[in-house]
């Protein structure tokens, strides 16, 4: 689910909308999982945990405490950098966006291979 408004649970106030550039990203993001789910979890393939592995050992410190959640070093780091990756290809700007793509050169690669994806123009 993408909800557009949560609720508080404590109390039962309905929070404001989250904004439409928020809820396009959170789309995309899970279309990534949803891809990576229809081609049989591929981000859990060797080819993709090498590549990502060789990817996260060359972040720089200053970068990777911002995208920390995507070097996490287990399977649940790989789908979500997966997913966050493959929003990016598809037109994910939210957040450290551009920290991701210069992070995950070789992890991209083998995205844009497996969802025969071209690079991003801007």
């Amino acid at each position: 689910y993408i909800c557009e408004r949560t609720v508080d649970e404590n109390n039962d106030t309905v929070h404001q909308p989250r904004p439409s550039d928020d809820l396009k990203a959170t789309f995309l993001h899970e279309c990534g999982h949803a891809l990576d789910t229809c081609y049989e979890e591929y981000s859990e393939k060797e080819e993709f945990r090498h590549n990502y592995y060789l990817d996260i050992a060359h972040v720089p410190d200053n970068v990777a405490v911002k995208i920390k959640y995507y070097l996490q070093k287990s399977v649940a780091g790989q789908q979500e950098c997966c997913a966050e990756l493959t929003g990016i290809l598809l037109g994910n700007r939210r957040d450290h966006f551009q920290e991701m793509r210069e992070s995950f050169p070789n992890t991209i690669k083998v995205i844009q291979k497996k969802l025969n994806l071209a690079a991003p123009t801007d």
